[in-house]
């Protein structure tokens, strides 16, 4: 009666030995899990607001202006999963000398970042962001 159980390779058991499969990747998940990086994650909890955002990459530049061109040929899809996909399509046979355009603007933005970035970390050196700590103590 219980032969099922005891045979998980037995016939018309498929469902039973996949759960005792499944259980036991869960466990091997768990245990690989790294007890100290998760202290880490925990200590970084304060983000900097003004820290500088990254930029966008290329592609990015390219998608905005591909999604408006897109929207106004094709009025009727509204899924941003379609959109990507043809997007996606569209960069990857494009040529060097049509992306370069967005390259451009990717360079430009990211020397831009860079420059803002120089300027964070020597303020945060200096000492002049703790000001923020005052802000919220009122």
């Amino acid at each position: 009666m219980t032969k099922k159980a005891s045979n998980p390779s037995g016939g018309g058991s498929n469902l039973k030995s996949k759960d005792v499969v499944r259980k036991s990747s869960r466990l091997r998940v768990q245990t690989l899990r790294n007890p100290k990086r998760d202290e880490k994650k925990k200590k970084s909890g304060r983000v900097d607001n003004k820290i500088p955002k990254k930029p966008p990459t290329a592609f990015f530049y390219f998608l905005e202006d591909f999604r408006k061109e897109y929207q106004e040929q094709n009025p009727d899809v509204k899924s941003m999963r379609e959109i990507g996909k043809a997007c996606g399509e569209k960069w990857k046979i494009m040529s060097y000398e049509e992306k370069v355009k967005y390259y451009d603007i990717a360079t430009e933005k990211r020397a831009e970042f860079d420059q803002a970035m120089a300027e964070y970390t020597k303020r945060k050196e200096l000492g002049e962001e703790s000001e923020t700590d005052s802000d919220f103590s009122e």
